[in-house]
C-alpha cells in the first residue's frame, strides 16, 4: 500500500524545516487539494472562479495561491461533502444567532489530527507518559459537550500523561441552567489537588483561572503551592473579558509565582475549529508554527503577503483534513509571523494581536466566558 503524502509529512516531525520539509508539505497540499476539489462542489466552484486547478501547484510558493475559504463563510454555510456513514466526529464552534461552524472528520482525518497534536506536544516537552497527574479542566464536561471544539481539545490534552483524576470546572447543571462555572467549587477543588503529592495539570480558558485565583484570595490564600512538575495548558483567549486580560509576560509571572512553579511550565495555545492545527507555546512563551501548517499575514486592503514582523490578517494552510474544505482558510485574526525563537526550535513563531472588524464572532471561548456570570 502506497503511503499518503500527508502521512509522510506527519512522520517527518513537528518542527523540522528546510527544503525536504517544504517538499513534503507541497506534496501533501497537492494531494489534499485534489481530493477536496474532486469531492467538494462548493470549494470546486471557488477554485473555478479563481481559475485554479492542481496544475497550478508546481512550486512551494504556489501554495499561497490556493483559493481560500473565508472563515466567516464557514460560520454561515455548511460545506459538508462527506457521506454520513463516513463521519466519525463532528466538531462545533459555539456561537450566537445560529452562527456556528461545524467541521466533519472521517476516521483517518481524526487519527491524523490526534497524531499531529501528540507530536507537537511531545516535541514541546509536554508529553510525559510515565507521570501520573490530576487534571483541573476549565472546559466543558465532554460527557455533555461531545461536539464542542474546546471540549475535544482540552480532553485530548489529558492523553499526554497517566491520569489519577479529572475535574471539569464548567459543569452541566441540567436543561434549566445549562453549563455553569462555580469559582467557589473550583477553588476548593484546586486546594484539594494542591494538598496531594501529585503534579496537577490545569487546562482551558485563562479567564476562568484568574477568576479562580481571585476566589482563592477571597478565601485567604495569597499563594498556593503546587507540585513543581505541575503544568498549565491554557487556551481560548480572553474574548469579551478584556477587563480581566493580563498580557502574556505578566500572566506568566503572576501565575507562576502564585502557584510556585517555573514559568516554563505555563504553555498557552492558539487554535480554531475551522483550521484544527494547535499552535503551542514553548518554554519561552512563544507560539510555534509546526511543520503541519503554514501561516502568512496578509495586508487587509489587497491581501498581499506581508514580510515577517508586519501585522496583518492571518491566512492558515494545512493538508491534514480530508473531510472539509479547510486547506486554505483566511481568518479574522490579526497577527504577526516572526523569525526563529530563542528556545532553539527551528521555524517561525506566531503572535496573535487581535480581531478584525467591528463584530466579533462568539465562539467556544466566548460561550464559556458567559458562564463566569452564572452561579452554581
Amino acid at each position: 500500500m502506497v503511503k499518503m503524502a500527508i502521512d509522510e509529512l506527519i512522520d517527518y516531525g513537528a518542527f523540522r524545516t528546510g527544503s525536504k520539509a517544504d517538499e513534503l508539505f507541497l506534496n501533501a497540499m497537492k494531494e489534499n487539494f485534489e481530493f477536496v476539489y474532486d469531492h467538494s462542489p462548493h470549494y470546486r466552484k471557488i477554485c473555478e472562479h479563481a481559475n485554479f486547478t492542481a496544475r497550478n501547484l508546481n512550486s512551494f510558493e504556489d501554495i499561497y495561491r490556493i483559493p481560500y475559504v473565508f472563515v466567516s463563510c464557514l460560520k454561515m454555510y455548511d460545506f459538508k461533502f462527506l457521506p454520513e456513514e463516513k463521519i466519525k466526529l463532528t466538531l462545533t464552534s459555539s456561537g450566537t444567532g445560529g452562527m456556528k461552524t461545524k467541521t466533519y472528520l472521517d476516521a483517518e482525518t481524526l487519527r491524523r489530527i490526534l497524531e499531529i497534536a501528540w507530536k507537537i506536544h511531545e516535541e514541546m516537552g509536554v508529553v510525559a507518559t510515565d507521570v501520573e497527574c490530576n487534571y483541573l479542566l476549565f472546559s466543558y464536561d465532554p460527557h455533555y459537550a461531545r461536539d464542542l471544539g474546546t471540549a475535544f481539545s482540552d480532553e485530548s490534552n489529558t492523553r499526554f500523561t497517566k491520569i489519577r483524576s479529572k475535574f471539569y470546572a464548567i459543569q452541566w447543571k441540567g436543561e434549566e441552567k445549562g453549563f455553569v462555572f462555580s469559582p467557589e467549587e473550583t477553588a476548593k477543588k484546586l486546594v484539594e489537588f494542591a494538598s496531594e503529592d501529585v503534579p496537577l495539570r490545569i487546562c482551558g480558558f485563562p479567564a476562568h483561572l484568574i477568576i479562580t485565583i481571585e476566589e482563592l484570595r477571597r478565601l485567604g490564600y495569597s499563594k498556593l503551592q503546587l507540585h513543581p512538575d505541575s503544568m498549565l495548558l491554557t487556551g481560548g483567549g480572553w474574548k469579551t473579558f478584556e477587563d480581566k486580560k493580563i498580557e502574556k509576560p505578566e500572566f506568566r509571572k503572576f501565575v507562576s509565582e502564585f502557584f510556585g512553579i517555573s514559568p516554563s511550565r505555563l504553555r498557552d495555545s492558539f487554535g480554531f475549529v475551522e483550521h484544527g492545527i494547535p499552535y503551542l507555546d514553548c518554554e519561552e512563551g512563544n507560539l510555534h508554527i509546526p511543520n503541519y501548517s503554514r501561516v502568512v499575514a496578509r495586508k487587509p486592503s489587497d491581501l498581499s503577503i506581508l514580510d515577517h514582523g508586519e501585522q496583518g490578517l492571518l491566512h492558515f494552510y494545512t493538508p491534514y483534513h480530508f473531510g472539509y474544505p479547510v486547506l486554505s482558510v483566511l481568518s479574522t485574526d490579526y497577527g504577526v509571523v516572526e523569525g526563529n525563537c530563542s528556545c532553539g526550535r527551528p521555524g517561525s513563531v506566531l503572535r496573535i494581536t487581535g480581531r478584525a472588524g467591528r463584530t466579533k464572532w462568539k465562539g467556544c471561548a466566548f460561550k464559556a466566558m458567559e458562564t463566569l456570570k452564572e452561579g452554581a
